[in-house]
């Protein structure tokens, strides 16, 4: 089968699923794939890693501790992919029934800012949510993004996303020039940090080397920006609790190569506390300490 066909054929399956899930109320939705994920998840070749992981990342569990933890990751999973169909068209009504906000003054303080911001996230909960926070508060951001492989599902993503995002930063050439074109327009940024970047440099995370990117703590250190983390963690069912930081404290010595390491250092390691707190909420399937020797890369 030519890769065009496959493409056609996937982004069908996606766009109607995605039709379905939109009708059906937005906890049925979630509740249905999270269930429907929880169920096939821990059979598919993606489990073998997620397993290697947690192994790896955090010894001190047991093997039953970890399958509990790969169920739920699963039904996580499944449920942020039930709701994203959901997540444009809600209102800011609806995202008050489930979502509890708190350091909302931190949205404010970077919108009275006289630079651009750059906000944080990782892919822990329903990540979406962190983006919807923003929109919701008035302050939409340019979303730094992975362009998918498949380009009618990514286009679908990306019309989702233009409802609560103000533009979409596909990393490349062309996304860097528009990144730095949001900055000096002193609009606010977005990006998500954990996972695996072959130009980064390596950080420390869960106690071994990730390559990790560092464009952030550049961008940061460029244009004075402030760096605000945006914390996303999910409670019974579809509600959520997003919690804006306080901005990192971080320094310019002169030395721009130490600066960049203590600033993705700090982010890893914040980002380590976030999963450590709720680990079946991030995505452990992800090669994100990949064996040099099969040279493996998810992007």
């Amino acid at each position: 089968m030519s890769r065009s066909l496959r493409y056609f054929i996937e982004g069908l399956f996606v766009t109607a699923a995605f039709r379905i899930l939109s009708l059906l109320p937005y906890g049925v939705a979630s509740g249905l794939c999270g269930r429907l994920l929880r169920c096939i998840g821990p059979f598919l070749g993606r489990t073998k890693t997620a397993r290697s992981n947690l192994t790896r990342a955090m010894p001190e569990l047991d093997a039953a501790a970890i399958d509990r933890i790969i169920g739920d990751m699963w039904e996580n999973l499944g449920r942020v992919m039930g709701e994203f169909p959901h997540v444009g068209k809600m209102s800011a009504q609806e995202f008050a029934e489930i979502v509890t906000v708190k350091g909302a003054e931190n949205i404010a303080t970077a919108k009275q800012g006289a630079t651009s911001t750059i906000f944080f996230s990782a892919h822990i909960a329903n990540f979406e949510m962190a983006n919807k926070t923003m929109a919701v508060y008035d302050c939409p951001m340019a979303l730094v993004y992975r362009r998918g492989n498949n380009p009618i599902i990514d286009r679908l993503i990306q019309q989702t996303r233009d409802h609560y995002q103000s533009e979409g930063l596909a990393k490349g050439t062309t996304g860097s020039r528009q990144l730095i074109r949001a900055l000096r327009q002193q609009r606010p940024v977005g990006m998500a940090l954990d996972q695996k970047m072959n130009t980064g440099i390596p950080i420390r995370f869960f106690g071994r080397e990730a390559m990790t990117a560092t464009a952030i703590a550049s961008l940061a250190l460029k244009f004075d920006c402030p760096i605000i983390p945006i914390q996303v963690v999910r409670h019974a069912g579809v509600c959520h609790e997003v919690t804006i930081m306080p901005p990192l404290d971080y320094e310019k010595t002169g030395d721009t190569a130490i600066d960049i390491r203590k600033i993705m250092t700090k982010i890893n390691t914040l980002m380590e506390q976030w999963i450590r707190e709720n680990p079946a909420q991030w995505i452990w399937i992800h090669n994100r300490w990949p064996d040099e020797a099969d040279g493996r890369d998810d992007g």
